[in-house]
């Protein structure tokens, strides 16, 4: 999922706006095939390895090792980190390509706290039968 909306996404917004810079400071634009698949696998694979990180979390939560107390409490800090890996993962700096990023990582947050509780609900379930 994360390869595919990078792919039809963030791949042709961030040529655009690569595009718009080199124009606006008076640069010849040449794009070689070295420089767009580097760029293509970058963004793809960064991009699809991030929407993992819900996964992880999740993971971390059904083997005890995260409370959703935890998750729950540090919601702020996730949001900066979450915006410090799509300022590494995107290529170009500007802030819309960086947003469109980062809103489908905390929404992945977001699902991966409302899973981890579901998990500990069953478990507590469990544990009282």
């Amino acid at each position: 999922m994360g390869c595919t909306f990078s792919f039809l996404l963030l791949v042709p917004s961030t040529i655009q706006v690569s595009l718009e810079l080199n124009q606006l400071f008076g640069f010849v634009v040449r794009w070689t095939p070295a420089a767009y698949y580097s760029l293509l696998t970058w963004l793809v694979l960064g991009v699809g390895a991030s929407f993992e990180f819900p996964l992880v979390i999740v993971m971390a939560v059904y083997l005890g090792l995260l409370e959703v107390q935890t998750l729950r409490k540090y919601r702020r800090h996730a949001i900066i980190a979450i915006f410090v890996m799509a300022a590494i993962v995107t290529p170009t700096p500007d802030p819309f390509t960086q947003t469109m990023f980062a809103a489908p990582l905390y929404v992945l947050y977001e699902i991966a706290i409302i899973a981890g509780s579901r998990i500990t609900k069953r478990r507590a379930a469990e544990e009282m039968s």
